[in-house]
């Protein structure tokens, strides 16, 4: 069945943002994880998540008979775990505002199937499901901690 070539088209840049957050997460998992710190599962449980979320929208495009074209952006390694979860949640931010406008996108060519998936993509980034951690919700939980505690007593409760 031959997509929409604009629903194979965002298809593709939000598969292209998944495989950036995938790649920024690992790194942060394996950054936090070198200095001891325990929210470095929940990294490894992001990137993980959205691996998967890749690999969901690989699959669409794959059914499509679009050609994936994946390029992720450069993973980078931050100096501080404010900047780490603030670079996480801006992120986040900006991967939900583009799913949101591909989602009317695919609406508005009549394509539900694709429409309903970029629903569940917010909603899965934003609160979870499915057994998905949501993760606007686990930074924001990790970002309220970092400011009430301060640096030095949230990684003292992290390691």
């Amino acid at each position: 069945m031959k997509g929409d070539p604009g629903v194979m088209t965002g298809l593709n840049e939000a598969a292209e943002i998944e495989a950036s957050l995938m790649l920024q997460y690992a790194l942060n998992a394996l950054d936090l994880k070198r200095l001891g710190l325990s929210i470095a599962d929940g990294f490894k449980d992001l990137h993980e998540q959205a691996e998967g979320f890749w690999m969901d929208l690989t699959a669409k495009l794959l059914f499509l008979e679009g050609a994936p074209t994946t390029a992720p952006k450069a993973a980078k390694s931050q100096d501080t775990i404010d900047g780490m979860l603030g670079e996480a949640m801006a992120a986040e931010l900006a991967a939900i505002a583009r799913f949101t406008s591909l989602c009317r996108a695919a609406y508005e060519v009549g394509d539900m199937e694709v429409f309903h998936f970029y629903q569940h993509l917010v909603k899965w980034h934003r609160t979870g499901g499915n057994g998905n951690k949501g993760h606007i919700k686990w930074l924001q939980k990790q970002l309220y901690q970092f400011s009430k505690l301060g640096e030095t007593e949230y990684i003292a409760a992290k390691v």
